[in-house]
């Protein structure tokens, strides 16, 4: 998959698909391009059956 970048444009706003125990979600994900991490909301993740306290290291 790939995008041509524009900065006219303003934010890039990409779909991303998660999984887990209890299914799937799509979410709306702003691409940052220098970014070396990701960031997710904690109430997709409960929905598709993560536990976020439950992870031994959190950002």
């Amino acid at each position: 998959m790939s995008y041509s970048f524009d900065p006219k444009h303003g934010l890039v706003v990409v779909h991303a698909e998660i999984f887990g125990p209890f299914g799937s979600i799509i979410l709306s994900l702003a691409l940052d391009t220098g970014a070396t991490g990701t960031m997710i909301n904690i109430a997709p993740l409960i929905a598709v059956g993560y536990d976020p306290s439950l992870a031994p290291d959190r950002v």
